[in-house]
């Protein structure tokens, strides 16, 4: 067994720990699904490990000591508890497979042990028998429970270094990997021509084309394809050369100066000690808090430690106090009117709100201002542009489609009197690429369903983009011709040949 601990691969040893957890586990035989519900609560029984029992008496005594040092607050207890049930069982099942497979603690050991444990109550390691059995009561524990708890931990340990630190490494061991890294084979294989590289050493005839096509032929069918005209318009071809005159600028920042104006703000940090208003006994004492702490920060004292330490707003307090930029009607009036009336840096008297007492601090102001034209002109020109190009974007494919149905046949000519984009798409299939505009679902949800000299809605094209399309014709889905498919053909044949070519030479070498 402890051979296997020996193992010099790591992850032989980490998996030996979990399969040795997993066995130690299966060992837990009684688990009390009515844990809790009746019986004399201190002793019932919560699981059994092989012949050992845990008691709730033991889970409560444990839980007691974590909420003693604090280890978990008391509001979390509920959520603890099932976890703390979960890892006893488990230290106790794994302890005690230890103990079957052999690991035992003795005496001496569990006494360095206890020692070292209480070097801080007996630093001079002497402990009297009577000191140290009032010191574990102290605790809620007893000699017998405590020692047979760090026995199991100390097992508990020990099978834990064995199975992830290396031991001793044998002779016989040292020689098995080096006859592992040294010792050679001799291979022997044979180098084999992909099958795609064997195309040129086939052949295909016209003869074996026709004889699959027409023993194939339902599976090659031509899809409906439709020939239309189609025109569109986008802002570089529309605003290319356009400018938003200058007075038409000024007349949109004066009809928006709220836009461009900023109100007066404040940024401060503030220590708040909550009150009810309507007890006299808690104002007073929150009033007396915050005079206090007044004093310490007009003293020099750090107003954010202060702040994390005392200050009863949450939001705030574990910044030290900071709040964000706040306007004037953000804030209640009493915290708004103080606020606003200090300088940068200044700090307040109490001040008294419906919360409580606060004291503020001023961080930054800022003036409220107004940002001048030149400062957003050419934000309004840009803005402005995009509004009225895109206006006469859609005025121009308006009138554009207006003249497509009357005289679908002049949509070459229509589209340059209007500056747009004109494309005569021919044979396109639902999901081919467009000339200049790539797939575009706009366009196939456009033609389809539209019969010949018919003109579609203006739609839109991507995000700046518009366009209007005029079929020209619609080919039905039918079977295609030979011609059509018969370079497909081909290289399928060929491929076929390459691979039994392939196979063959495969087959001859491995027959030899």
């Amino acid at each position: 067994m402890f051979d296997l601990f020996r193992r010099r691969d790591k992850a032989v040893r980490y998996l030996l720990g979990v399969l040795l957890g997993l066995v130690a586990l299966s060992l837990v035989v009684t688990l009390i699904p009515g844990f809790g519900a009746s019986g004399a609560p201190r002793e019932q029984l919560v699981a059994q490990i092989g012949e050992e029992p845990l008691t709730v008496r033991e889970v409560q005594t444990t839980l007691q000591s974590a909420l003693k040092g604090k280890q978990i607050p008391q509001e979390m207890v509920q959520f603890y508890v099932p976890q703390l049930i979960d890892q006893m069982i488990t230290e106790r099942a794994v302890a005690f497979q230890a103990a079957r497979m052999g690991f035992k603690i003795t005496d001496v050991e569990l006494a360095n042990a206890i020692r070292s444990m209480l070097t801080q109550y007996f630093p001079t390691g002497d402990i009297d028998q009577q000191a140290y059995q009032r010191f574990l009561s102290s605790q809620g524990l007893n000699v017998t429970e405590f020692e047979k708890n760090v026995r199991q931990n100390l097992l508990l340990l020990r099978l834990q270094n064995i199975a992830l630190e290396g031991a001793i490494v044998t002779p016989s061991e040292v020689e098995s990997e080096y006859r592992r890294k040294n010792d050679k084979i001799k291979i022997e294989y044979v180098k084999f021509t992909p099958a795609s590289d064997l195309k040129s050493k086939v052949a295909v005839t016209p003869e074996e084309v026709k004889t699959y096509y027409s023993t194939q032929k339902a599976q090659y069918n031509t899809p409906e394809k439709r020939s239309f005209h189609l025109l569109f318009a986008n802002e570089q071809r529309i605003g290319a050369n356009f400018e938003v005159p200058e007075q038409e600028l000024r007349a949109a920042y004066n009809s928006s100066l709220d836009k461009y104006r900023s109100l007066e703000r404040v940024r401060a940090r503030h220590i708040l000690i909550k009150a009810d208003d309507k007890n006299k006994d808690d104002l007073a004492k929150a009033e007396a808090k915050a005079s206090n702490l007044l004093k310490q920060i007009r003293g020099g004292a750090d107003f954010a430690k202060l702040a994390k330490e005392n200050s009863e707003d949450t939001g705030s307090g574990a910044k030290g106090g900071e709040m964000d930029w706040f306007a004037r009607g953000q804030m209640v009036a009493p915290f708004e009117n103080s606020a606003f009336s200090m300088k940068p840096n200044e700090i307040s008297n109490l001040v008294k709100t419906q919360f409580g007492y606060h004291i503020i601090q001023v961080l930054e102001k800022e003036s409220a201002k107004t940002k001048q034209f030149d400062e957003v002109k050419n934000e309004i020109a840009t803005e402005r542009k995009r509004e009225s190009v895109f206006n006469r974007m859609q005025q121009a494919m308006d009138q554009a489609r207006a003249e497509l149905v009357k005289a679908p046949q002049n949509a070459q000519q229509i589209a340059a009197k209007h500056n747009l984009g004109y494309h005569k798409v021919e044979n396109q299939k639902k999901g081919d690429p467009l000339p200049e505009l790539g797939n575009s679902a706009e366009v196939d949800n456009a033609v389809t369903g539209l019969r010949p000299n018919e003109v579609s809605p203006v739609f839109q094209l991507g995000p700046n983009a518009l366009a209007v399309t005029e079929m020209i014709q619609v080919s039905a889905p039918r079977p295609a011709e030979l011609a059509e498919v018969e370079n497909e053909i081909r290289d399928k044949i060929l491929s076929q040949k390459a691979q039994q070519l392939a196979d063959k030479q495969m087959k001859d070498a491995t027959d030899k």
